[in-house]
């Protein structure tokens, strides 16, 4: 019976070791990649000549207090005139474990606000998206300058004193055209001019999962707790058979 158990506990102890191996490369893996970030990140904003360049980024991030960590960003962003545009969290026992944010941040601000990002909790994701409006944009200019063209030009027809009564009511309705393909093209400027001033900053923190310390405890319990029940059978059914 003793050598039964020393065997059992001899297997324990193995697969405890192995797991403790395990838990130790992850974390080294862990600490390497930590180690890259965020001094080592290289500038996202290079202020390319003669290009509009829309910033889209997405971090996630792992933090002990996910609600302080929230705070602190909140700071952060406030402080380089930036600006919380939507907000969700979620709750556990009335504590704050997931967060969902999404912040507008001053293009020109947008490396010194992720830096403080990465720096306020173990970053476990980070994607980083760029679109050139180059194009839109200098057509939109382009179109809203024509069409500024043709309004002073009707507005000097309809100024004209000789202008029949027909001609005029006609130059009205064509203005008012004008009218209504310049604001549609102002807002489309308007929309661009938000994106490129002001890069998109999508945050996730969440709480980190179970240390693989408490799960190995857990494995061990149940494995010795297993082992024990095992003995006891054994004995039970040792002790019925001398019994007979």
């Amino acid at each position: 019976m003793r050598s039964y158990l020393k065997g059992i506990l001899s297997v324990i102890f193995t697969f405890i070791v192995l797991i403790s191996a395990i838990s130790c490369s992850k974390s080294s893996d862990s600490e390497f990649s930590d180690s890259l970030s965020p001094e080592s990140t290289p500038p996202i904003v290079n202020g390319e000549v003669n290009r509009n360049i829309v910033y889209n980024v997405n971090v996630s991030l792992v933090s002990d207090n996910v609600s302080k960590t929230k705070e602190n960003i909140d700071k952060k962003s406030k402080s380089l005139k930036g600006y919380v545009e939507s907000n969700d969290e979620e709750f556990s026992d009335g504590k704050c474990t997931y967060i969902y944010a999404v912040y507008r941040i001053p293009t020109e601000n947008l490396d010194a606000f992720l830096k403080s990002v990465e720096g306020s909790g173990s970053i476990e994701r980070k994607n980083v998206s760029t679109m050139d409006i180059t194009t839109e944009y200098v057509n939109a200019k382009a179109q809203k300058k024509a069409l500024d063209d043709r309004k002073a030009m009707l507005e000097d027809i309809l100024n004209d004193s000789g202008i029949s009564a027909s001609d005029r009511i006609t130059t009205i309705n064509e203005i008012a055209s004008v009218n209504t393909e310049l604001q549609y093209i102002e807002l489309m400027i308007n929309g661009y001019d938000s994106d490129l001033n002001y890069s998109t900053v999508t945050i996730r923190i969440r709480e980190p999962y179970a240390p693989i310390g408490i799960i190995i405890n857990l494995i061990f319990v149940i494995i010795l707790l297993t082992a024990v029940t095992i003995l006891i059978i054994k004995r039970k059914k040792s002790k019925k058979k001398s019994a007979q």
